[in-house]
């Protein structure tokens, strides 16, 4: 699931950024929009294998700590305060990144 919102998140930027190049080099110049191609080749795959590998690197002490729990091994402290941390500011992340509407 985490790995969709950054894809998203990805998505959207790109989106956001080709616009606001577009307006800004008026439309209809070729010039530009070659460029951002050949860029794109790059930095487009660049941002969302970063994102993956990040999110991987992030989770990588929850997925110890929950193999390690479903085997019904030994955990360390280290790990599973790790685990637990990662966990609770993961779902503050998403808490705060959510809009509340004041009714």
């Amino acid at each position: 699931m985490m790995l969709l919102g950054c894809l998203v998140a990805n998505l959207c930027a790109i989106a956001v950024v080709s616009y606001l190049l577009m307006e800004t080099f008026q439309r209809g110049e070729n010039e530009i929009w070659k460029t951002m191609q050949q860029f794109g080749w790059f930095f487009d795959p660049l941002a969302v294998f970063l994102m993956i590998g990040a999110t991987f690197l992030y989770e990588k002490p929850i997925r110890i700590f929950l193999n390690l729990q479903k085997k019904k091994q030994s955990i360390s402290q280290k790990i599973a305060f790790l685990a637990r941390k990662r966990v609770l500011n993961t779902f503050f992340t998403i808490l705060s990144t959510r809009t509340v509407d004041n009714v």
